[in-house]
């Protein structure tokens, strides 16, 4: 999901690495609801591994979500 970050990067200091399937993207970005909406279009197929307040947040959300569809 996240291939075109290798032609685009998020930002100047990007750096990415592969880990079988998995695509780990670090970089320096400023934290925006613009941020937020890109994250979460990306819907189950990410992981924001930091920040932890950023973390926290769109795990709660993700909990949320699955007391609405009954998880």
């Amino acid at each position: 999901a996240g291939d075109h970050l290798l032609e685009a990067p998020l930002s100047l200091d990007q750096t990415t690495r592969r880990a079988g399937d998995a695509l780990f993207v670090q970089g320096t970005a400023m934290l925006s609801q613009r941020l937020r909406w890109w994250l979460r279009s990306f819907g189950p197929n990410i992981e924001v591994l930091g920040p932890a307040s950023l973390r926290a947040e769109l795990a709660a959300e993700a909990r949320a979500l699955a007391q609405i569809y009954g998880e």
